[in-house]
């Protein structure tokens, strides 16, 4: 055999393999995708589950599960008017449930951290111990960095990464507060643990989801903003999934395509037709099947949680130094979509540059326009 021929056998068999590994890669995440009833009723019935963004789309759409799943749950957003439309949806499901969860909508402006501390005391004295959090709040502008308002610009990043770190040092403030008060059982144990006593550990969350985005692992123009603050949110999560696990905090990090809800209509508004292109015109899920989906990675104990099969496979090349769900046939797979993403780059930037060549040049003014 010579040598071109074993090697070229050799990159064969490895892409072969690869691809192959892929493609079981995928099989696994279709069966994850799949939201057990009985095992989120089991997870969520009699808990308190507070759910930021709550009054629409996603956020609404989780609550309403939640809620069927015997759930107490906690809705909060800025807008009023939103707000008490989807408590009083949210109340009629509670109604109709044997479990009667309770029901709670709560005003915050969560980009402002003062605010958000007094609202999570008040919210623990009206419905209890936080025990699960669904930080869905967030928006996204996308533009060209170049012509972005400095109040687009900076809006996101308060909004999707200062806000949900505003709500966590706020539970961390509160459970410490709190442990204050607490005596200590004589021969328990009595030092720290990341920073928290063991009296305020016990009032902390079991479980925290933060719902980020496939930005948070892949960017490209129109994105630069939004990126940046789904980019921050994923690494603030990688920190503090480290942070809690020695308090018994489960990290979860959501990684939804486009999903048919107001936010993403309100996102089309501004996004550069180059932008959309790249993206492709494929079909968006709806917020019922997105929380759905949500629910089923979180159950499979999967940290990072997709919703499509694009979105499946950035995350396998972008999981970085957190748990994978299948290390090894994810290690096959590598070869064929590190070189996937890599003639995917290679197309966007052409893509890119084909764009802005053939775009419409703007009309140069004439004498008279000029002299005026």
């Amino acid at each position: 055999m010579s040598t071109i021929t074993f090697v070229r056998n050799v990159i064969f068999t490895v892409l072969a393999v690869s691809v192959a590994a892929a493609a079981k890669v995928l099989a696994n995440f279709f069966l994850s995708a799949r939201l057990n009833q009985n095992a989120l009723l089991r997870e969520v019935n009699g808990k308190h589950v507070l759910v930021t963004g709550g009054s629409k789309g996603l956020g609404l759409a989780l609550a309403r599960l939640l809620v069927k799943n015997g759930a107490n749950v906690t809705i909060v957003a800025r807008g009023q008017k939103a707000l008490d439309e989807a408590r009083r949806e949210l109340q009629q499901l509670a109604a109709s449930n044997a479990q009667a969860p309770k029901i709670l909508a709560v005003s915050i402006d969560l980009s402002k951290y003062d605010q958000v501390v007094q609202e999570i005391d008040i919210i623990r004295g009206e419905m209890g111990k936080i025990d699960w959090v669904i930080a869905n709040a967030g928006s996204a502008a996308p533009g060209f960095l170049a012509n972005q308002l400095d109040l687009e610009f900076e809006g996101m990043i308060h909004q999707n990464l200062f806000s949900v770190a505003n709500l966590v040092r706020a539970l961390l403030k509160s459970a410490k507060q709190i442990a204050e008060d607490k005596h200590i059982i004589p021969g328990s144990r009595t030092w720290p643990i990341s920073g928290l006593s063991p009296a305020a550990q016990s009032q902390m969350p079991t479980k925290i989801i933060f719902v980020g985005s496939v930005c948070s692992a892949l960017s490209f123009l129109g994105y630069s903003a939004y990126g940046a603050s789904k980019f921050g949110l994923r690494g603030f999560a990688d920190g503090l999934r480290s942070e809690f696990a020695p308090l018994g905090i489960a990290m979860h990090v959501y990684l939804p395509a486009n999903m048919d809800t107001p936010g993403f209509a309100v996102e089309n508004e501004t996004k550069p037709e180059i932008t959309a292109q790249i993206e492709g015109t494929g079909s968006t899920l709806s917020a019922d099947d997105a929380a759905s989906a949500l629910f089923a990675g979180v159950l499979k104990k999967r940290y990072l949680v997709c919703n499509d099969v694009v979105g499946e496979l950035v995350r396998v090349v972008a999981n970085g130094a957190v748990p994978r769900p299948n290390p090894i046939t994810e290690a096959f797979a590598a070869p064929a979509l590190v070189l996937a993403f890599a003639v995917w780059s290679l197309l966007s930037d052409y893509e890119v540059a084909t764009y802005f060549k053939t775009a419409p040049k703007p009309k140069k003014a004439s004498t008279q326009e000029k002299q005026k």
